[in-house]
């Protein structure tokens, strides 16, 4: 049974076996949601790609400054 099934049926004390059913089924539904949705934020910057040179990250802010330049 869902959780809109106890409620209709007015129990007011259902068993925990039914309300892990009820509570999974709701999990369930929110996750398949999720999956048919766009990629997420995560997804977005794991596909990022940065062409750079090695020290890039070590001397980004001499990069940024114009200290250094790519070259």
């Amino acid at each position: 049974m869902n959780t809109i099934e106890l409620i209709k049926a007015g129990m007011a004390n259902p068993s925990e076996k039914e309300l892990k059913e009820a509570h999974g089924s709701g999990r369930k539904s929110t996750r398949s949601r999720r999956k048919s949705h766009r990629p997420n934020f995560m997804t977005k910057l794991r596909n990022i790609k940065i062409d750079a040179p090695e020290d890039f990250a070590a001397n980004f802010d001499l990069y940024v400054s114009g200290e250094k330049r790519v070259g």
